[in-house]
């Protein structure tokens, strides 16, 4: 029988096969030798027993479509990314590099601005603004705050039938919008910090919760961040979707452009007509200089 891992114990793992209860599973045999550690997510192909105090074994796991290190988990659908404006304050970089790195890894993004109850009406419009951007460019962005239940509720619609993970600095409000998405569950929620207006992460393990839609989301321990993978620099600008719409209909005049310093750049030619935002363009330069030093130092 098929079924996903929801949770690790010390001795034991937590598997979901559709049953009102998951069964309590041990790791033997062959699948045991020729896997280093079974991840939350991974599918696994388990046997069933009545009567015993561990009543099912996993005899099989199947090979995943993609996985984190840390936290460790496994076929991931969609990452609810989320940030705020304010409280914290709003990094376009930081989003830029997170989205590029999701690319990297097959694993689909949606742009969450969360705490908008605490904005003026001029803060809406510039994050509104923000807002067109990314969904220019493709991406599903909601709105939310956690007093609009409604809100809410449109992140729940979008995990349907999904795995998916909260990730976002402390602080923006991911703890809270589990707390309403899972009300039988606690998630500590600590106060930002006065110093870095940023709160403390409060959740020590990993594991998956299931929506009533039939969705999973991941409650994960400090997740902010991809780790910014192995690539080389001339790559980079393919998995800025926007720069490769541009290279698909107007090719630069050299394939190995950089799209920094050379003449004739489609790329640097969108930006100036503003077909490409010019914070994207810069956050790509800062992307492409910092992965080619760490190049050049390896």
């Amino acid at each position: 029988m098929l079924g996903r891992i929801i949770q690790e114990q010390k001795n034991y793992y937590l598997v979901d096969i559709l049953r009102s209860e998951p069964v309590r599973a041990v790791l033997k045999g062959v699948a045991k030798s020729k896997q280093k550690r079974i991840a939350v997510g991974d599918f696994v192909e388990v046997e069933l027993f009545d009567g015993i105090a561990d009543n099912a074994i996993i005899r099989d796991v199947c090979e995943r479509k993609n996985y984190l290190l840390k936290p460790l988990i496994a076929n991931i659908d969609n990452v609810f990314f989320v940030n705020c404006l304010i409280k914290p304050n709003l990094d376009l970089f930081y989003i830029d590099k997170f989205i590029f790195c999701a690319a990297i890894k097959e694993i689909p993004v949606t742009l969450v601005f969360n705490k908008t109850d605490i904005l003026s009406e001029s803060q809406l419009d510039e994050l509104e603004n923000f807002a067109q951007i990314y969904k220019k460019i493709g991406f599903d962005v909601l709105l939310t705050n956690i007093n609009d239940k409604k809100s809410i509720e449109k992140i729940k619609n979008a995990a349907k039938e999904k795995v998916s993970v909260f990730a976002g600095q402390s602080g923006v409000g991911k703890s809270s919008i589990m707390q309403i998405l899972f009300p039988d569950e606690y998630f500590a929620v600590q106060e930002l910090s006065t110093n870095l207006l940023r709160g403390k992460n409060t959740t020590s393990h990993t594991s998956l919760l299931r929506l009533s839609n039939g969705g999973f989301i991941a409650d994960t321990p400090g997740f902010s961040f991809f780790e910014t993978p192995n690539i080389e620099p001339q790559f980079i600008a393919s998995y800025f979707s926007d720069f490769v719409d541009i290279l698909k209909k107007t090719p630069c005049k050299f394939s190995n452009c950089s799209h920094k310093n050379e003449p004739n750049c489609s790329i640097k030619s969108a930006v100036k007509e503003n077909i490409i935002v010019e914070s994207r363009y810069k956050n790509y330069v800062v992307l492409y200089d910092e992965i080619s030093a760490r190049v050049r130092k390896n």
